[in-house]
């Protein structure tokens, strides 16, 4: 796993699944296939559910989202095969949401909204992967960066500096200190310096819990 897809997944798993979702096409740009997976099974979306191929852990839980979303659309009879499938193939960490779903089915409901799976995916699956992240640990303004240009896919000083309420002057010497810790990048896109998000080189390093309270704030 690179740092960009543990990045996601602790993005993921504080439910904030739009910044998890451009986190994902990063890791998947340096290569991760897991991560386009769990992009995947994110997205809800029955069509690249069906066209895209799994990981064998990530393959269950899939079929598992894919059967969820017939049954809300009043397939319960294609919903049970598929879940049952999944059922058949799936380890420990899937099982028991399978078989709830497979005993739901076979009462003639309809499961809850989507979120309730993907709440339970997302713990099922991601917490594994977050120990393996790579961010050092740092004051929480600079996670707040971390999270805003990832939400943006990159961002100009002066918009940064707009989102925390800085001066530009201020902004700019945090920002420089994030670049030399290699935190963040600058990318120049024609005239224009952006700042970005960068990932897979720290993946050695542990998330601290002043990142997880970042985070949850």
């Amino acid at each position: 796993m690179n740092a960009a897809e543990g990045y996601a997944d602790v993005l993921a798993l504080q439910g904030s699944y739009e910044e998890a979702n451009l986190a994902y096409t990063q890791a998947v740009e340096l290569g991760s296939i897991s991560a386009l997976g769990k992009q995947t099974i994110l997205s809800g979306d029955l069509e690249r559910l069906a066209q895209h191929s799994f990981t064998p852990e990530l393959h269950p839980w899939a079929q598992g989202t894919q059967a969820w979303l017939l049954a809300q659309t009043g397939e319960l009879t294609a919903a049970l095969n598929l879940a049952q499938t999944a059922l058949a193939e799936s380890e420990a960490a899937a099982r028991a949401n399978l078989t709830e779903l497979v005993q739901t089915l076979k009462a003639g409901k309809r499961p809850g909204e989507y979120g309730v799976w993907l709440q339970r995916f997302v713990k099922a699956v991601l917490q594994g992967g977050i120990s393996a992240f790579g961010l050092l640990e740092m004051p929480p303004v600079m996670t707040n960066i971390i999270k805003i240009i990832v939400r943006k896919n990159g961002l100009k000083l002066p918009e940064i500096a707009a989102a925390l309420n800085q001066v530009p002057q201020d902004t700019q010497k945090i920002l420089d200190e994030m670049v030399a810790k290699g935190y963040i990048q600058q990318v120049q896109n024609k005239k224009e310096v952006l700042y970005k998000a960068r990932f897979g080189r720290k993946a050695d390093r542990t998330l601290s819990s002043d990142i997880w309270s970042a985070l949850d704030n």
